[in-house]
């Protein structure tokens, strides 16, 4: 008897029931796709749409470069644009149109030259700027020359400072943007010794 309940229920109700849920949604999807097909295909017009050609980088370009935490550099570096210091620089940093950002995790050791230096790491050296700032995690140890100084809360200066009323010049640099011509990934001792023989 149980058996003959089962096949009753099964091919009354469930198979039914079953056999419309699988035609509604059968329908709801191709009601969707029907809808997609009425979309109109675009016509060629008089209009004539073109995307605007991305433009080289010009000479007036400011370049950024970033020293990496975990890289130390030994020599000294010349450059226009900004450069942000994550790692170690042993070395001098000229820097002609820009700003040197020494970060909280930054160090370096060697004179520094900029237009703005902004200080959140340590140094340990002469610092030339018309604006130079410590911020709250900075640290300079050496003398400070330019127009502007300020030292946020927390930062520390220990040092000499020369202030002077005169904006500070810089000369401007004939270097132009190396280009890369094979990039390879490089070991920071290669890099140090790389920088070592060209400043030689």
């Amino acid at each position: 008897m149980g058996y003959i309940a089962y096949n009753l229920f099964f091919y009354l109700l469930l198979a039914p029931t079953l056999f419309l849920i699988f035609i509604l949604i059968n329908i709801m999807f191709k009601k969707k796709l029907s809808n997609h097909e009425k979309v109109p295909p675009v016509k060629n017009s008089s209009l004539n749409i073109t995307a605007p050609l991305p433009t080289p980088p010009s000479d007036t370009t400011k370049t950024n470069t970033i020293i990496a935490t975990g890289t130390k550099l030994k020599g000294d570096i010349t450059l226009e644009g900004d450069i942000q210091i994550y790692g170690v620089v042993i070395g001098d940093i000229a820097v002609t149109e820009g700003t040197i950002r020494l970060m909280r995790s930054g160090h370096i050791e060697g004179n520094l030259t900029a237009p703005h230096i902004t200080v959140d790491g340590r140094i340990d050296g002469v610092c030339v700027a018309e604006h130079l700032e410590v911020l709250e995690n900075g640290r300079l140890n050496g003398i400070v020359k330019g127009t502007n100084f300020s030292i946020k809360k927390g930062g520390v200066f220990i040092g000499q400072s020369e202030i002077t009323d005169e904006p500070v010049v810089f000369p401007k640099s004939k270097i132009k943007p190396a280009e890369i011509v094979n990039q390879k990934i490089a070991t920071a001792e290669k890099v140090t010794a790389e920088v070592n023989e060209g400043s030689k």
